[in-house]
């Protein structure tokens, strides 16, 4: 799972999991390669020339399952748009502060405060006075920030199981690095719990 704008304009896709660094990706402990653009499916009515309508998201289909160890392992989907009573979300990646720039050498976490739609909302008028999609989860930016790399990332929350639940999934923050006023915009993952099982019963015929 990932952003559809992560997939604009690809002719292929690396994945690589269980990895310490971007910058040894030979240490990675499994590596697929995806050039079939009929596995790399973006949500039919994502427009990328819009964000604000949201549907910012899309399916990898790998050649092989997994193979689950101490560095690969699962995350939770979720049975509610989002817990009524977390305030905030973890938020991974690679922490590439500019468009090409270098990535941090070691996965950054951060903890994002969740904002309601109205605020998040406002947050965007200045720069887009466009209605944003109600399909989306959204976070202030002053208490950690979301870079250019972390596109198509995790966002969510350890669960008193133990195991991590994905609530959304990054979208955009355009000026965000440099604005922590402008809220961070996920798509929210239940909203598309259906267009996925779907899509995976789709692309296994």
């Amino acid at each position: 799972m990932t952003a559809a704008h992560c997939m604009t304009n690809a002719w292929f896709v690396h994945v690589f999991i269980g990895c310490d660094s971007p910058e040894d990706l030979h240490g990675c402990d499994q590596t697929y390669s995806i050039f079939d653009p009929q596995f790399m499916i973006s949500h039919e009515n994502y427009q990328d020339d819009n964000l604000f309508a949201g549907n910012d998201i899309a399916l990898l289909r790998l050649s092989t399952p997994v193979v689950l160890n101490d560095r690969a392992g699962l995350v939770c989907l979720p049975n509610v748009p989002r817990p009524a009573d977390l305030g905030a979300i973890e938020v991974a990646g690679w922490e590439q502060v500019c468009k090409g720039c270098a990535s941090s050498p070691a996965l950054k976490t951060a903890t994002m405060l969740l904002l309601d739609w109205t605020s998040c909302q406002t947050g965007w008028i200045p720069s887009n006075p466009s209605a944003l999609s109600e399909k989306i989860l959204c976070t202030t930016n002053a208490t950690g920030q979301v870079y250019f790399g972390d596109s198509g990332g995790f966002g969510g929350w350890r669960r008193d199981d133990g195991r991590y639940e994905q609530l959304g999934v990054v979208s955009f923050g355009l000026e965000t690095p440099f604005n922590p006023e402008r809220p961070v915009v996920f798509t929210r993952v239940y909203d598309f719990l259906t267009w996925m099982y779907q899509t995976m019963l789709t692309s296994k015929q």
